[in-house]
């Protein structure tokens, strides 16, 4: 494995010292060796980037033949860098301007490569706005949002939504995505985003308590991104954390609205699991009285 990552660490130290087209001919020597060596598996063999990769694989790929009632094959996860290295790849060949070629490594390594590729689709992403394809950035963009589960992926995937949003001149859109991207990771980028958006729609802001700023949006644009976020989640696993401070502000936007009945189902989901606490029931007894009040 050692092997593997000191290839990565050296192309990556090449693009750092812009030296992109050594990078991108180091990328290809490697990737070109690895599809001539044998992994010792008779069966389907991955290169995924984490371990959250493999598990959405294994879930969503058993889904799909259940439904075909196919029988699977075995898949090892191999220890390579490759779907890194596509990666880092196509970055060079971005900042070259050479935009359907970083295309073409992507899209090949999420055929052959990493088919769940969280990061290369992310830099799929990049490639399409880079090449003024906008559309399918959003397309790429909607087929992650069922993959994104940590929180430095999930504030990725909103900042450029929020990004896509503001190309397409929806700032307000726009701007809850890069508000609620920064409830997962503190971003300078996202700040600076934020300041454009606001030139545009005329509301200077205050940043010093830029989450309190959340209780500004508007109760519709905020359960129209919850609601979204929610499809999201299978909540069949067992709920990160993440996802169950996410359903508490769902439940208040809810309340809120006055959907009372969407309020309750998901407060009943919360309390399934399993560590449902005295707080939390205090929590929502806090919200079930401003519903009564506002109706």
């Amino acid at each position: 494995m050692d092997k593997h990552i000191k290839v990565a660490e050296f192309i990556s130290m090449l693009i750092e010292d812009g030296e992109y087209d050594v990078a991108i001919e180091s990328a290809e020597a490697y990737l070109h060796k690895l599809s001539h060596d044998d992994t010792g598996f008779e069966s389907i063999s991955y290169s995924f980037e984490n371990m959250e990769e493999f598990l959405y694989y294994a879930v969503s790929e058993k889904e799909r033949r259940d439904a075909a009632n196919e029988l699977g094959a075995n898949v090892n996860w191999v220890n390579t860098q490759a779907s890194a290295v596509s990666r880092l790849q196509s970055y060079a060949l971005i900042e070259l301007g050479r935009h359907d070629e970083a295309i073409t490594v992507l899209k090949h390594a999420l055929d052959e490569i990493n088919p769940v590729g969280i990061l290369l689709r992310f830099e799929l992403v990049e490639a399409y706005l880079a090449n003024n394809q906008l559309h399918l950035a959003e397309n790429e963009l909607s087929t992650l949002s069922a993959m994104v589960v940590t929180p430095p992926d999930i504030a990725k995937y909103y900042r450029r939504l929020g990004y896509c949003m503001a190309e397409r001149e929806a700032y307000a859109d726009a701007r809850v995505c890069i508000l609620y991207s920064l409830c997962f990771e503190k971003n300078v980028s996202a700040m600076g985003e934020l300041a454009f958006l606001d030139d545009q729609l005329g509301n200077p802001w205050d940043y010093e308590n830029i989450q309190g700023k959340m209780d500004l949006l508007t109760t519709a644009s905020r359960l129209r991104l919850y609601e979204a976020r929610a499809k999201e989640y299978n909540l069949a696993f067992t709920p990160t954390k993440t996802q169950k401070d996410f359903v508490l502000l769902l439940v208040d936007a809810y309340a809120k609205a006055g959907k009372t009945d969407e309020m309750r189902k998901w407060a009943d989901t919360h309390k399934q699991w399993a560590d449902y606490s005295d707080e939390d029931e205090a929590v929502f007894e806090i919200i079930k009285n401003a519903s009564s009040i506002l109706h």
